[in-house]
């Protein structure tokens, strides 16, 4: 089977083949079930209109028409007049006389006797209406022709099958009547019997207009030309448009019911019809469709869908003209559900890869080393290239060369590589310990040197760091990895291992968390706010709320570190806790009503879990008067693609509460649009790394422009961050972001400098 996949050109796609099998399968149970039926009819128009047919002439009206009342007698005919042209049909030598005419009631005893005697001796065979009447207590009431009339004629049913919506698409073989069989009308003119209750459709691509028709009153007063209905069939029926009944036909309007029995008669003239519904069209889509969503090459994906095309507009044309019948619609949704699929699966892989790829150098970023399947022991270099920004402003828009270069030298000595950064490429080696690596890397830096990009080459200024402590994990030994190259440079090394101890750095860890437990009641943390702008009028929106705090011995900690510590020491809760109760203190105090400012906190994924966590945060800041609609909770990316069952139900717990909800720094993980539909979150921040070089970056660029479009598709608001720059302001609002924060706007403030900065902005508005 790959084998055959492989010489077709097809990819393997499970996901994408199993869905199409689920709706290929409904499809063709509703198919097969009819429900496509009503949207059937157009199709089945189009290609009636196309096809024209002319009637064959051997069936021809004499019909009552509008010219008829007018120039004769009026409605009714006395049938004394049919009784004359049934006397002038037989002498012209029709071979066949059927008169759609009401005859179920007596009339003068003359006009009656007249009629019975012209069928009497009549030499052509004469067929008379029956037809029946249903009212809407489903009672029938047959309608026969009086008995003198029926000694020497035949019967023929003349009811017409209405569809749900007016129109005659079917006729009878025969309907039955008392327990016998009477034939319809176009069965006896067509001479194609079949003595049975069932129907058939009607061929409304004859042009019903060329069947042969003769006004009545020209046969009565002798202005016609017998010679026009010698060995053919006729019939004698009311077209007269306000006497006598019109009904839908399907592509024609409304129409006299005799001339669409005449039409279905001409239908099976042609042949015996064939239904072959939806099954035939059905099969080829699945065919077609299958192609399409696996076909590699867009050479074979649009053979397919144009022979397809083809087969679904001339086939069934062709078909007709033999009275075989296929139904297209079905076959042709499943078409589309492959379109769909495919353009699902396109989109889908473009936000996968773009969250795990480096979309300027195309090599795999650090998101996607996480999931790398290297096993075993394994050694990680990690080359730092310090004159990256000489090389980024010779390159200019092909600086990813650079990257690829780098990664093809690592690659050469049997490396995996990765983007990991501004400058950065890690390589991680395979079952390379010790002086194994050592040898390798050595090897490495005499070709890391010099790159050439179009033959011409550029010095290469850089340093290598490496990290093979073992029991830690390949995420782990890249951080460190890098590190090391970044102490490399900064002591003037070419290369330079990692050589900290796992011990120091635990001292180190346990000391700080035992330090945070206590920094809070020592006032060591403290709430800052960085203010959130519309970027249309860059009017205030918001503010972030971000913890800081200062040590006593190290100074200022890192906020990512902080979190990471008390994340890993249990921490957290305490200081989520924290940052609630200040900032819901702080709008409290706030001297001026600003019921729309919204503060946004961070939530830290391990508190997702957490079942208390709604009713902690609710309950802080209702003791403050606060709602919870001015409360935006903020979950990392990262964070809400590792929800489970229990934070998702925690996250839909806190948007019913009236919270809003989030997702930060988006584009670092790996987010799809199946996540971003699942978790409950309104606005969509995108990361600084992408912003802060979207204007250098093309990838970067285009990382923000489809983040901004996924979010508009999604009905989700875009806030950036990290924006130092007017022009950056600029270029986010051609491409439609809606906010944003950076230190263009404001660095963070304490609470103090952030009150006043709220209030004069909330005093502004209300001045106008």
């Amino acid at each position: 089977m790959h084998q055959i996949r492989r010489k077709l050109g097809l990819t393997s796609n499970r996901a994408g083949t199993t869905v199409f099998g689920i709706f290929a399968a409904l499809f063709m149970v509703f198919g097969l079930a009819g429900v496509f039926e009503p949207v059937e009819i157009i199709p089945q128009t189009m290609r009636d209109r196309v096809r024209n047919v002319e009637a064959s002439g051997e069936v021809v009206v004499v019909a009552v028409d509008n010219r008829s009342l007018s120039v004769g007698d009026p409605h009714p005919w006395p049938r004394s007049n049919f009784a004359t042209i049934v006397s002038a049909l037989d002498s012209a030598g029709a071979n066949v006389v059927a008169l759609d005419i009401d005859l179920s009631g007596a009339t003068s005893v003359v006009d009656d006797d007249n009629l019975a005697a012209a069928i009497e001796k009549s030499e052509a065979k004469v067929f008379l209406q029956h037809r029946f009447s249903i009212d809407d207590s489903d009672q029938i009431t047959n309608f026969f022709p009086l008995p003198q009339f029926t000694k020497n004629a035949q019967l023929v049913n003349t009811n017409a099958l209405l569809d749900y919506d007016g129109s005659v698409r079917k006729a009878p073989y025969g309907v039955k009547v008392q327990g016998k069989i009477i034939p319809s009308l176009a069965s006896v003119v067509s001479g194609n019997y079949r003595l049975e209750a069932s129907f058939f459709p009607i061929d409304y691509g004859i042009n019903m207009s060329s069947i042969p028709t003769i006004s009545a009153v020209d046969v009565l007063n002798d202005r016609w030309s017998p010679q026009s209905v010698k060995g053919k069939t006729v019939v004698i029926a009311g077209t007269a448009s306000k006497e006598f009944r019109t009904l839908i036909a399907p592509g024609h309007g409304y129409t006299p019911k005799t001339i669409i029995n005449i039409a279905a008669a001409e239908t099976l003239m042609r042949g015996q019809p064939i239904a072959l519904g939806s099954f035939p069209i059905m099969l080829l889509g699945i065919i077609a469709g299958g192609l399409h969503l696996l076909a590699k090459n867009r050479k074979l994906t649009l053979t397919t869908i144009l022979a397809f095309s083809a087969i679904v507009m001339f086939a069934p044309i062709l078909m007709e003209s033999y009275n075989v019948r296929v139904q297209v619609i079905p076959g042709v949704a499943i078409v589309l559900v492959s379109f769909a699929l495919r353009w699902f699966v396109a989109i889908k892989n473009q936000i996968f890869n773009s969250s795990r790829t480096d979309v300027e150098s195309g090599l795999k970023n650090m998101t996607a080393i996480e999931t790398t399947m290297i096993s075993g022991v394994c050694g990680v270099a990690a080359f730092k290239c310090s004159n990256i920004d000489y090389v980024e402003h010779y390159l200019k828009d092909r600086v990813g060369e650079a990257y690829r270069s780098f990664s093809r030298a690592m690659e050469f000595v049997g490396a995996e590589t990765y983007h990991g950064g501004h400058g950065i490429v890690v390589g991680v080696f395979p079952n390379l310990v010790n002086i194994q690596l050592d040898d390798t890397v050595e090897g490495l830096q005499k070709i890391l040197r010099t790159i050439h990009v179009d033959g011409k080459p550029i010095d290469i200024i850089g340093n290598l760091g490496v990290s093979d402590t073992s029991g830690l994990s390949i995420k782990e030994k890249a951080r460190l990895a890098i590190i090391a190259s970044g102490q490399a440079a900064q002591s003037g090394e070419i290369f330079l291992r990692f050589e900290q101890s796992t011990a120091e750095r635990v001292d180190e860890e346990v000391s700080l968390s035992s330090r945070m437990e206590t920094a809070i009641s020592n006032k060591e943390c403290e709430m800052y706010l960085q203010p959130k702008l519309k970027l249309s009028d860059q009017s205030l929106i918001g503010a972030e709320a971000l913890l800081r705090w200062t040590h006593p011995e190290h100074g200022p900690m890192n906020p990512g570190e902080l979190v990471i510590h008390a994340e890993k020491y249990g921490r957290i809760w305490d200081i989520t806790k924290f940052g609630f109760e200040e900032t819901a203190k702080f709008i409290s105090q706030l001297d001026v009503a600003c019921d729309d400012l919204v503060l946004s906190v961070n939530l830290s994924a391990k508190l997702l879990s957490r079942r208390d966590l709604p009713e902690m945060i609710i309950e802080i800041i209702s003791q403050y008067g606060i709602e919870p609609q001015q409360f935006m909770l903020e979950v990392t990316e990262t964070a809400a693609l590792s929800t489970g069952d229990m934070s998702l139900q925690v996250l839909k717990r806190l948007k019913s509460a009236g919270f809003a909800l989030s997702i930060d720094d988006y584009g670092t993980g790996s987010a799809t649009m199946d996540y971003l539909k699942k978790v409950p979150a309104t606005e969509l921040k995108i990361d600084r790394s992408f912003v802060s070089q979207m204007e250098k970056s093309k990838s970067d660029a285009a990382m923000v422009r489809s983040t901004i479009q996924l979010a508009e598709s999604l009905n989700m608001t875009v806030v950036a961050e990290g924006i130092e720059h007017k022009s950056t302001v600029d270029l986010l609002r051609e491409l439609g972001c809606y906010g944003g924060q950076g230190y263009y706007f404001s660095k963070p403030m304490n609470l103090s400098d952030a009150a006043q900065y709220i209030e004069g902005s909330y005093r502004k508005r209300a001045t106008g």
